[in-house]
């Protein structure tokens, strides 16, 4: 089920305590369960916002890579 995104709270949780593969979904939810932003959107309006958290937000992603797959490029 999930919200409209697919994140079910506890995903990202999850995915953590199993080791498993990173999906789209699971980065989404922690991104979610961390800074409140569901998507690239999100994190466009953060910036307009409060542009040091947008920045935080950013930072996770890089220093998390494994995590995103979706930005792998």
């Amino acid at each position: 089920m999930g919200d409209e995104y697919g994140v079910i709270p506890g995903d990202y949780v999850s995915q953590v305590e199993n080791e498993g593969n990173f999906t789209k979904e699971t980065a989404q939810a922690e991104w979610f369960e961390k800074f409140g932003i569901r998507d690239t959107r999100d994190w466009r309006q953060l910036l307009e916002i409060d542009p040091a958290k947008a920045k935080e937000a950013l930072q996770h992603v890089v220093d998390n890579r494994e995590h995103f797959p979706q930005y792998d490029d």
